[in-house]
């Protein structure tokens, strides 16, 4: 039991026990796998946590706001139709332009894009890039290579768009954190396959030399400190804290540095893993 909590309490007592980097040395390499999938999974918790108390209110009132203030369109083979008279703009209080529809037009420039992230034409839907790079998407049947037993017509509205986000927003909360998971493993991983290259650097140094597996278990709980810093400046009142990918290497190659020395001298006390 003792054990299960020393591992669960790592990422903070790898900050100023030795003794967590000594298990860690008489372990084979799985430890260090083991110990970046739990890094791994306490960030995806954290960010689930941040999306769903902070992003996804701020998605469903955008997506409030979209049902009230988007027309009713009618897609046909030919494109789209409207019942709203020239040109409309939904206009977002924070947000600003979002979408103009215009289905008599067939054509838009950049300067008629204005503000407007997407504008919606009969025949075409443009949407703003960086500067003022416009890319264009053919919405006729003949473009898009619709089945023939699609409808003559399509309807759409406010109403079955926020009906369509709120069935699907759970699977794609569920795809996109999923997706966030093996992300942050891979990277963990590459980082600390790279950080174990300057453990073995340091492993050169005068004193005992520690095979590969301890020298990779020691780089995965390095990365600790640089785990709890990372998180810590995310809080809005700490963000301004200069840190980054370099702070993070300084960081952890400190860590390995120090606890490569000590571990040296300690050398009797290392299994024979460390050979």
């Amino acid at each position: 039991m003792k054990t299960k909590l020393n591992f669960f309490i790592a990422p903070i007592t790898s900050l100023f026990k030795i003794d967590v980097y000594k298990k860690a040395a008489n372990s084979n390499a799985g430890s260090g796998m083991l110990y970046l999938l739990y890094l791994t999974f306490l960030s995806t918790v954290i960010i689930f946590i941040l999306t769903s108390v902070v992003i996804m209110p701020k998605t469903d009132a955008f997506m409030d706001w979209f049902e009230k203030e988007m027309p009713p369109l009618t897609w046909t083979p030919n494109g789209v139709m409207t019942d709203a008279v020239g040109r409309y703009t939904m206009i977002h209080p924070d947000f600003g332009p979002v979408i103009t529809v215009d289905t008599l037009k067939t054509e838009v420039s950049p300067q008629e894009m204005g503000d407007s992230l997407v504008f919606v034409t009969g025949k075409r839907i443009f949407v703003k890039e960086s500067g003022n790079l416009l890319r264009d998407y053919d919405i006729t049947r003949q473009n898009m290579q619709i089945n023939r037993k699609a409808p003559k017509q399509v309807k759409l509205n406010g109403e079955l768009v926020k009906s369509f986000y709120d069935k699907m927003k759970g699977s794609i909360l569920f795809i996109t954190i999923i997706t966030v998971f093996l992300i942050l493993f891979i990277v963990n991983i590459s980082a600390a396959l790279l950080y174990s290259v300057l453990g073995l650097i340091f492993n050169q140094f005068k004193g005992h030399k520690f095979s590969y597996a301890p020298i990779f278990n020691i780089s995965c709980f390095a990365m600790s400190a640089a785990f709890i810093i990372g998180w810590v400046k995310a809080i809005p009142v700490l963000n301004w804290l200069p840190f980054g990918v370099i702070g993070s290497i300084l960081v952890t190659g400190l860590y390995l540095f120090f606890v490569i020395k000590k571990l040296k001298n300690d050398s009797p006390n290392i299994s024979s893993q460390a050979a």
